[in-house]
């Protein structure tokens, strides 16, 4: 059986760019060392929209989904639960079934 790993963090690294692959910062700073540890470790960065907006402030992408898989095929973007100005994220994850022999004869 093959595990896999998915990881969804909210966490404030606005000063990393996963679409274009590339942190801001000095190497010793933590966005950066975070950027470099997802890139050490192989994950793809999943989210690619704003997550969090707020009136009369940039929108930025502070949820995050990670897998060490290019597992996910389609990311919703949906309404905020209550007042809250995060985005609802929800996904269609890929995984393969590996076909079971079966015995049984079909009438």
């Amino acid at each position: 059986m093959t595990s896999v790993n998915i990881t969804v963090t909210n966490i404030t690294v606005t000063e990393i760019d996963y679409a274009s692959e590339r942190g801001v910062g000095r190497d010793m700073e933590p966005p950066a060392m975070f950027n470099i540890k997802t890139q050490e470790l192989c994950l793809f960065q999943h989210v690619n929209d704003a997550t969090r907006i707020r009136q009369n402030q940039t929108p930025t992408t502070l949820d995050y989904i990670f897998t060490d898989e290019n597992l996910i095929e389609m990311i919703n973007y949906e309404v905020p639960l209550g007042k809250s100005d995060h985005v609802v994220l929800s996904w269609k994850l890929l995984l393969a079934i590996s076909s079971i022999p079966s015995n049984q004869v079909k009438i």
